[in-house]
């Protein structure tokens, strides 16, 4: 899944240590996060639910 930040002034701390994917902590996938992307993940930890959000997918130019 895709996820992001919901507010840009309220980052994710990275001396929290939070894992986002299954292999284990990332520095530089909270770094992205931190800085707006959508980046993609295994699953989002409990403690980070209040500061992402799970990214919309952008509808194709053509569909309906």
């Amino acid at each position: 899944m895709k996820i992001k930040l919901k507010d840009k002034k309220n980052t994710i701390n990275p001396s929290l240590g939070l894992c986002f994917n299954r292999g284990g902590y990332d520095d530089q996938l909270v770094d992205n996060i931190n800085s707006g992307e959508e980046v993609e993940v295994s699953f989002i930890p409990p403690s980070a639910e209040g500061l992402v959000e799970i990214a919309k997918p952008k509808p194709k130019k053509g569909a309906k």
